[in-house]
């Protein structure tokens, strides 16, 4: 039995997740995520810390996000990224468009 993958906003500008993010859940999360976004102030956090999987749907997911939330006028940030994450990121080319340079040290 898979894990169910949660979004959960913990505060005006904290969002979590919890679960997979891969190809059997993206699209499961993406309507909620984007709900999220939208009650957003201009900033805010995606917390990835309880993230137990991913692949390259989660990634592209994120880049989705991060272009969603460009359109509305809001800014987030991912923290708490899984090294599997990190490494995906890299192998692709695109860390670049979801870490700042510290993370990807």
């Amino acid at each position: 039995m898979r894990e169910t993958t949660t979004v959960q906003v913990c505060a005006n500008s904290h969002i979590a997740i919890k679960g997979e993010l891969n190809f059997m859940t993206v699209r499961h999360v993406l309507k909620h995520l984007e709900q999220s976004i939208l009650r957003l102030k201009a900033v805010g956090q995606i917390d990835l810390q309880a993230v137990t999987q991913v692949d390259s749907a989660g990634l592209a997911l994120l880049i989705h996000l991060l272009r969603f939330a460009k359109y509305q006028h809001k800014t987030i940030n991912f923290e708490n990224i899984p090294q599997r994450l990190h490494a995906i990121s890299t192998i692709s080319g695109v860390d670049r468009l979801l870490f700042t340079n510290e993370e990807r040290a």
